[in-house]
């Protein structure tokens, strides 16, 4: 019915434990457990459970080795999609009822040992499945320390078959901006053009509805956040859209539409309005 059931508990890290070769994690009485093709997660909190197994359609995926180095070869950024398009199956248990679910999903994982906000200045993310084709595109943009870098990411796959995980042809366009609460504005057109010689692969996202629209500063009290906006202006929004996806690849021509999600991460902010 749209209600959002949320609890964010705590424990103590004695209750933590994680494996170092595979994926097998357990927090209180919670587990995940995996291999990139399949997850088996289990939730138990106070009056919600889940019980869900994803499994991947298309196969794991990185961009390069995954990771993005900041200065050195000690400081980093890591992130795959192991299952980028997959099934779910499960059940779920709240209000002393368990419903027996199936859908479609997505996992990513990310990692690292240095701070985003004091690496990036903001990104674009977003992910489709229209048809039989999967996608992710992102433009990321280093912080200012970092010369604003520019690092696109963008995996196209049809069935199980990727087509191209090159993201260094990637650019993007948005525009038409509109105002929004705490002094930050979101576009609602927004373009991905990926070109390779003649090849090229166009997205055209269009008609966000706003899912999500939060300060990074709402932690903070009332009181204090003009003052911090003063020096940083941290936000985060998640939209659904309608894409138009344009494929000339390798002697495959195909257009079709269909729904997107995609996010702006705001951090440092200094080149996002």
């Amino acid at each position: 019915d749209g209600a959002k059931l949320a609890q964010l508990p705590t424990f103590p890290p004695e209750q933590f434990s994680a494996a170092k070769e595979t994926c097998n994690v357990r927090i209180g009485s919670s587990w995940a457990k995996g291999d990139l093709h399949s997850y088996q997660a289990h939730v138990e909190l106070e009056g919600v459970s889940a019980d869900l197994v994803f499994t991947s359609l298309v196969p794991p995926w990185r961009p390069g080795a995954g990771k993005s180095y900041f200065g050195d070869l000690e400081h980093y950024f890591a992130w795959l999609p192991s299952i980028p398009y997959g099934t779910v199956t499960g059940t779920l248990t709240y209000d002393g009822q368990t419903h027996t679910v199936k859908g479609t999903g997505y996992h990513d994982h990310n990692w690292g040992n240095i701070g985003l906000n004091e690496v990036m200045d903001h990104w674009y993310w977003g992910r489709a499945h229209i048809g039989d084709y999967t996608l992710i595109y992102v433009e990321q943009i280093g912080a200012q320390a970092y010369g604003y870098t520019r690092m696109p990411v963008f995996l196209l796959a049809k069935g199980d078959q990727i087509l191209t995980g090159d993201g260094a042809p990637l650019t993007m366009q948005a525009n038409d901006f509109v105002a929004y609460s705490g002094g930050r504005a979101y576009p609602r057109e927004v373009d991905f053009h990926w070109q390779s010689g003649k090849d090229t692969v166009h997205l055209s996202l269009r008609q966000p509805k706003l899912i999500e629209g939060t300060s990074l500063l709402i932690s903070f009290p009332a009181w204090q956040r003009p003052l911090l906006r003063l020096f940083a202006n941290p936000f985060y929004f998640r939209f659904n859209a309608e894409m138009e996806l344009s494929i000339n690849l390798n002697g495959l021509q195909d257009t079709r539409r269909g729904p997107t999600l995609f996010e702006i991460m705001i951090l440092q902010g200094k080149k996002h309005p």
